[in-house]
Order: structure tokens, then C-alpha cells, then sequence
């Protein structure tokens, strides 16, 4: 089945006359596995993290949208007004822009797509160590969070230069402005799904509750696939924590993330959607694991972090959904 896109004329049309939601009975799943054209991807960001929005007028958006540019000027400039007695005082900030710095420079490729890279580096900077003041004790940076920013700022910047960003409608806007919008984006969903908790290996209780959940599922629902995967060495679904803790960004890249990324916004709870869409990914690589003939787990988890790269995103997603759907039904039925 091919790909849904959906055009800047068909989004638009979601809206009335001043800019509410037509049908809130189809939203946000109206979203759900679509590929949403990039001049209106920004707007959706914005939308499914806050998404109470949906019912309020376009003018009371961008006044929330102004109030919000103001908030993140004044939170970056707690880190710009830093004096050079405050800099050599402070250790902990000090670290942060060295790790903040080597990351950026370890995932160039991030940004090798813009006309100008180091532009857009720059804004990723600034966002980064702007979000680590605002929630110093939960957001402070973290090696690797630059690959959750990055699906933001290619919804957002088709390019930039030193102090304007050009968007993806051939909009010219400066450059805190586009910092402001991706800014609250991104804190709004590092925020609502528990990033936090992710990121910081020593710390991560929803992905023990996930694998559990994924195990009942697996045991009730294709008990074949589960024994397939005791016979090939794989006892515990602890193969998939470096995947779900990067929201999988680890298997797939650029539209196929603000793909999957929209979907589980778009989904009841992400809680929900990663239990069907891990159990959609080990079903559809169920073919290549009967191949397979692994002497240890060890050997079974580098062929399945080969193979999963190759695996089809738009299938994923449809049998997620499908799968929800047989999930939502038996417990309907009470089974």
C-alpha cells in the first residue's frame, strides 16, 4: 500500500474560518500515517503537542505564539548574560557546553542537507542550552538528545543564516522566532513523553513496564512468534531498549521519523502505540528469523539490528493500527 500524503490544501481544509478544528471526532488520528506536507509540518508539531489548540481561534494561537517568543528570549538570555567571573565559577555549565559542543560536531550529518550547516547547528545550540537552563535538573543536556531535536528542525528550517531562518513556505522569519516555535515544541514533547526517563540509561522504568506489556501481548496474541524468538536465543525483549529509548531513530531517518513521530502523537498513548508497533516490527522480521540459525543471543541481536533497517515504515505503522484495533476489540468481547 502506497504512502498517504497529505498536501498544504488538504490540511488547511481541516480548519474553519478562524482556524479551529472542523471535526474533532478525527482528531489527531486524522494524522495518523500520513506524510504531511513540510510547509505545514511546523503547524502540526505545535498542534499535537498542545492539543487542546485544536479549539482555539488561529488568532489565539499565534498570541500563545508570541507570549512563548518573549518566555524563550528571556530564558536564553540567562546563559548569553553569563560573565566571564560567572563562567570560570561555574564547572557544571561549563561541562554542559563542552558536551553540548562535541555532540553537535559527532552528528554533522544531522545537518549536512542544509545550504548552510553551521547555521543551523547554531540554532540547534542555542536550543539545546537554552532548554537546559529552563529544566536544569530534568532536561540539563544528555549525549545523543541532538537526534530528538533534529525532526524538528527540519520541519521548521528549510535553511537559515546568521540571524534569519527561511521556512519551508519561503518565509523569512528571525531567527529567535524559529527558535522560539521549534523551542516550545521540543520542551513539550520532551516534557509529555517522559524523555527524561529515556535518556538516562540508569533510569528508565517505562521501558521495563513496555517489555512486559509487549511479553502479555506476545503470549495471548501470537504465542508462535514468542516461542520463535526463545528458539533463537532471544529470552528477553532487552535487544529493543537502545531503539525505543531513541524513539527509533536508530533504524530510520528524515521522513520516515516525522512519520512514525506524528503517529504515536496522533495514537491514544505512545505508551500503547510502541507496544503495537514493536510487536508489528517483530512480526513483519518473523520470516527472516526462521532463517536465521544464531548460536547465541549475542549473534541473534546483531543480525536483528541489521535487518530491522530494511523493514518498510508505512507496513509497520498500518499493522500497528491493525493490531490496537484486534487488541481494542477482545477486550470489547471480554476476552
Amino acid at each position: 500500500k502506497e504512502i498517504v500524503k497529505m498536501t498544504k490544501e488538504e490540511y488547511k481544509s481541516l480548519f474553519d474560518e478562524e482556524g479551529r478544528i472542523k471535526d474533532m471526532s478525527t482528531f489527531p488520528s486524522i494524522f495518523y500515517n500520513k506524510d504531511v506536507d513540510l510547509s505545514v509540518a511546523g503547524d502540526l508539531w505545535k498542534l499535537l503537542l498542545n492539543q487542546d489548540d485544536a479549539q482555539k481561534t488561529a488568532a489565539e494561537r499565534h498570541e500563545i505564539s508570541l507570549k512563548n517568543i518573549v518566555l524563550y528570549k528571556e530564558v536564553k538570555r540567562q546563559w548569553q548574560a553569563t560573565t566571564p567571573r560567572q563562567w570560570v565559577n561555574h564547572p557544571d555549565l561549563r561541562k554542559l557546553v563542552s558536551l553540548l559542543e562535541d555532540d553537535l560536531d559527532k552528528n554533522n550529518n544531522l545537518f549536512s542537507h542544509f545550504n548552510r550547516p553551521a547555521c543551523v547547528k547554531r540554532i540547534a545550540f542555542n536550543i539545546l542550552l537554552t532548554l537546559s537552563c529552563w529544566n536544569w535538573d530534568g532536561a540539563a543536556y544528555v549525549e545523543g538528545l541532538i537526534t530528538f531535536l533534529s525532526p524538528f528542525l527540519d520541519s521548521f528550517i528549510k535553511d537559515a543564516d546568521c540571524t534569519t531562518v527561511t521556512t519551508h513556505e519561503n518565509e523569512i522569519v528571525d531567527i529567535e522566532v524559529a527558535e522560539a516555535n521549534i523551542f516550545w515544541c521540543f520542551e513539550e514533547f520532551y516534557e509529555h513523553n517522559q524523555l527524561c526517563d529515556l535518556i538516562r540509561p540508569s533510569d528508565q522504568p517505562m521501558l521495563k513496564r513496555l517489555f512486559i506489556a509487549i511479553g502479555f501481548i506476545l503470549d495471548d496474541n501470537f504465542p508462535d512468534l514468542l516461542q520463535l524468538l526463545y528458539q533463537k536465543h532471544a529470552f528477553s525483549l532487552d535487544f529493543l531498549r537502545d531503539d525505543v529509548s531513541k524513539w527509533f531513530t536508530t533504524c530510520f531517518h528524515d521522513a520516515d521519523i516525522r512519520r512514525l513521530w506524528v503517529s504515536i502523537l496522533s495514537f491514544t498513548s505512545s505508551f500503547q502505540f510502541f507496544q503495537c508497533f514493536i510487536v508489528s516490527l517483530l512480526f513483519s522480521l518473523a520470516p527472516q528469523f526462521v532463517e536465521m540459525n544464531p548460536l547465541n543471543s549475542d549473534e541473534f541481536i546483531r543480525r536483528f539490528h541489521n535487518l530491522k533497517k530494511q523493514v518498510d515504515m508505512n507496513l509497520l505503522l498500518l499493522n500497528a493500527k491493525k493490531l490496537m484495533e484486534i487488541l481494542n476489540r477482545k477486550k470489547t468481547q471480554g476476552k
